[in-house]
Order: C-alpha cells, then sequence, then structure tokens
C-alpha cells in the first residue's frame, strides 16, 4: 500500500544528504528470489519489485536490519538503480526514516 504522502528523488537524496536514515521496519518481511537471468525478485506485503543483481547488497543489509545512510553507504547516492529502489521501498511503507537518526 502507496503512503499517502509520496516523496519523489529529489526529496528523498536531499533528506539523505542532510543525514536522514533509513531503516525496514521489524514487522516488515521480505522475500527475495533468484531469476534465470541472474536478476532478483523482491517481494513484501503482495508486492514485488524485479532487480538486478547490483542491488542484492543493499537488499540484504536491509533483510539484516542494517541502517542504511549515506555516512555509512555513500554509494548509494551516486546509483541511481540504489535511490530508486529506497524511494519505492518507502513510498509502499517498507522503509521508514529513524527518528533517532
Amino acid at each position: 500500500m502507496e503512503r499517502e504522502s509520496t516523496l519523489g528523488h529529489e526529496e528523498l537524496i536531499a533528506m539523505l544528504d542532510r543525514g536522514a536514515v533509513l531503516i525496514k521496519p521489524n514487522n516488515i518481511k521480505f522475500s527475495m528470489t533468484s531469476c534465470h537471468d541472474g536478476n532478483f525478485l523482491l517481494g513484501f506485503n503482495a508486492q514485488s519489485f524485479d532487480l538486478d543483481e547490483a542491488l542484492f547488497d543493499l537488499v540484504h543489509r536491509l533483510m539484516k536490519g542494517d541502517a542504511i545512510d549515506t555516512r555509512s553507504h555513500p554509494e548509494i547516492l551516486s546509483h541511481a538503480a540504489s535511490i530508486d529502489l529506497l524511494l519505492e521501498l518507502y513510498n509502499h511503507q517498507a522503509l521508514e526514516f529513524d527518528p533517532t537518526g
């Protein structure tokens, strides 16, 4: 289910630039399966995303419960697909901004 008030690319990038931290809430469960073409599918709450293997590490960190920010992971700002994924997950309520971050 999409948020009532979604973010755009520029808004997400600006928030991450200002030090925002994204987390996956404990009640959100991801499922990941590989495809024959080397890509993989990420699923949660009746949503699915076809992703290339370059995003595997980012998704794996989210599945482990790691916080995502630009201090720990500066590469996300230079990888458009990472921003696209984080934006989609945030807008579909699979990620939240950490209020303590």
